[in-house]
Order: C-alpha cells, then sequence, then structure tokens
C-alpha cells in the first residue's frame, strides 16, 4: 500500500488550523483579577496551541518538499515497524478510541483500576505476550505514577470505586 501525501498535507494543515483554534481561545478567555502565577489560567492551552501550530507548519512544509520530490505516492517513507507487523491506521484509529474510553472510564472506575486495564490491552495491543511481564509492567506503572501523583506532587487522583478503601487505609484524604 502506498502512501498519498496529499491526505497527509491535508491532515498537518488541520492540526496547524487547530493550534490556531487553541491559541484563540487562549487569547479570548478572560484573565483572573487576581493571578496566583505567571502561567496563568490558560498557559496550558496557549502551549499547546503553539505547539500544534508549530507542529503543524512544520510537518506541513516536509510534505510540501515530499510531495515535489516524489510526487502523491512516491517513495513510501521507513519500513514496517517490526518484521512482519507492518504499521496500521486501523490499530492507531483503535488506540485513539481506547484514550477516549479510558478518559471516560476514569472518574467512576479510578484510575488504580482503570490505567492497569488500559495499559495491559494496549501492550497487548502492541504484541507484549508474556503475561507476567504485562502485568508487573501494567501495575507497576499504575502504582508509580498514583505514588507520584497522589502522594509527592499532591495531585488529586481519581480514585472511584476506591474511595472508601484508599481512605481508610489512609492512603488518600476524603473525596467528596
Amino acid at each position: 500500500m502506498t502512501m498519498n501525501r496529499r491526505i497527509d498535507l491535508v491532515g498537518s494543515l488541520l492540526i496547524a488550523a487547530l493550534g490556531v483554534g487553541v491559541l484563540a481561545y487562549g487569547w479570548t478567555y478572560p484573565q483572573p483579577r487576581i493571578q496566583y502565577d505567571l502561567f496563568g489560567p490558560m498557559g496550558v492551552p496557549m502551549v499547546l496551541g503553539a505547539g500544534l501550530l508549530i507542529g503543524g507548519i512544520a510537518q506541513s512544509l516536509r510534505t510540501v518538499a515530499l510531495l515535489r520530490t516524489f510526487g502523491p505516492h512516491g517513495a513510501p517513507e521507513g519500513t514496517e515497524d517490526e518484521p512482519g507487523f507492518p504499521a496500521s491506521g486501523s490499530r492507531g484509529l483503535a488506540f485513539l478510541a481506547g484514550s477516549f474510553v479510558y478518559i471516560a472510564a476514569l472518574e467512576p472506575l479510578g484510575y488504580l483500576i482503570a490505567t492497569p486495564i488500559t495499559l495491559g490491552v494496549a501492550l497487548y495491543a502492541l504484541h507484549f505476550r508474556t503475561w507476567w511481564k504485562l502485568a508487573l509492567a501494567a501495575v507497576g506503572f499504575t502504582l508509580v505514577g498514583f505514588a507520584v501523583f497522589s502522594s509527592l506532587l499532591s495531585v488529586p487522583v481519581p480514585v472511584g470505586i476506591l474511595n472508601d478503601l484508599l481512605v481508610s487505609l489512609g492512603l488518600i484524604e476524603r473525596v467528596r
């Protein structure tokens, strides 16, 4: 299957346009009367928008150069990710859909349940087949992430149905 670089160009221009939209939203957001930090409430959208805009423009320029050199269907890039496992658009869409399912499950199930399940499924989809290593990676990453964000950085992590258990163990304060 050959690539169609015109589709790549449209995609990269849409990413740049999304960056413009995020930046426009960031500029129009009303500033607070009291500002507690230099970054401000819309700092993340401004940085994200700038990143999308710069990345989209850079990829668009690269794609235009490839279009001029090779035409719309010339010289496919790179090789297979791994021998016997070619890159797949459907796999990419499945990962994107899985990300939305994870976001939807995060609040009701909690980080400690939704994250290892999501990581386990993702690692399995990436052909990580040794079960004990898969479980160790998924659970280990989840526990380290929970410890860092909840305990060290005091960032509230969604705990979902484990709220009462974690409060009784003294790992978190009661979530209202």
